[in-house]
């Protein structure tokens, strides 16, 4: 009888000792796994806020100003396409010198000693001109001088190609013709939740932001409690809400400094200032 209580109080002991050991290694591990979920789900974010500034960049590029409407934004980058020019034969220093040769001598009214440059672009331009006047007028002297100062003997009017194609926004973005543009309004991990799109007045600047806790719910509301208290306290990684006061005027502390809410958020751009369409996260921009 001795034995077999003896034998319960036993594996009772072992039994509590497994339990102490087990929640002193969740104690450990619970603060890790939730570094790790977090930090996942955060690059994850950030990546998408960078696809955001890489398709306001170009939509200002092309419009003038950024905008706040993810449709206008999402319909920008699937129905865009870029010219690109294709290009077969380059041009030399020595014919584009010789271009701007021509280019002097048709200028009647020039005088001997005006300087005369060509850009690469505005060269291609005069070979195709003057490829197109020598079939026509069967002259193909200045062509002859520029195929003399081809040191691999490549004759112009059969190798020189420049065609303009198309490229999708999409494409030169992301690389990927069927990158799925409609997720850029969307947070990842959010369950449907949208960015909030931001511009100032004349759309010279935008803002494109996210609070912490709409892509970190779910996984542990202790830690995410500590977390985001934590990153309160050290002032980052926030964007500010005034406290009004019963007359709606600014709150304010006894030094001066305004009373305000932090909220713990990813942000890329500022949509009141200036600052380069930077990201608040602290890896390379």
């Amino acid at each position: 009888m001795k034995n077999g209580v003896k034998n319960v109080v036993t594996i009772l002991l072992v039994g509590v000792v497994v339990a102490l050991a087990y929640i002193n290694v969740r104690s450990v591990m619970r603060p890790i796994e939730f570094k790790q979920i977090v930090a996942g789900r955060d690059s994850v974010v950030i990546e998408r806020l960078k696809d955001i500034r890489s398709a306001q960049v170009e939509y200002r590029k092309y419009n003038g100003h950024y905008t706040n409407n993810f449709d206008s934004l999402i319909s920008f980058v699937q129905e865009k396409t870029i010219p690109i020019v294709k290009k077969e034969y380059e041009l030399n220093d020595f014919q584009l010198e010789c271009i701007a040769g021509f280019k002097k001598e048709d200028m009647r009214n020039a005088k001997a000693d005006t300087e005369i440059s060509v850009t690469p672009d505005e060269a291609d331009q005069f070979v195709l001109d003057l490829l197109a006047a020598s079939r026509e007028s069967g002259d193909w002297t200045r062509v002859a001088q520029l195929n003399a100062l081809d040191k691999n003997g490549l004759q112009i009017q059969n190798t020189f190609r420049r065609d303009t194609i198309n490229k999708s926004m999409l494409v030169e973005l992301y690389g990927d013709a069927n990158f799925p543009a409609d997720s850029l309004r969307y947070v990842p991990f959010g369950n449907g939740a949208t960015f909030e799109l931001l511009t100032d007045d004349n759309g010279t600047l935008f803002e494109a932001r996210v609070d912490f806790e709409v892509y970190m719910k779910g996984i542990d509301d202790q830690e995410l409690a500590n977390y985001l208290l934590q990153i309160r306290t050290e002032n980052k990684e926030v964007r500010r809400i005034p406290i009004l006061d019963e007359n709606g005027e600014q709150k304010k502390y006894a030094d001066g400094t305004n009373v305000e809410e932090l909220i713990p958020c990813r942000i890329v751009g500022n949509h009141k200032e200036s600052n380069n369409n930077a990201g608040n996260w602290l890896t390379n921009q």
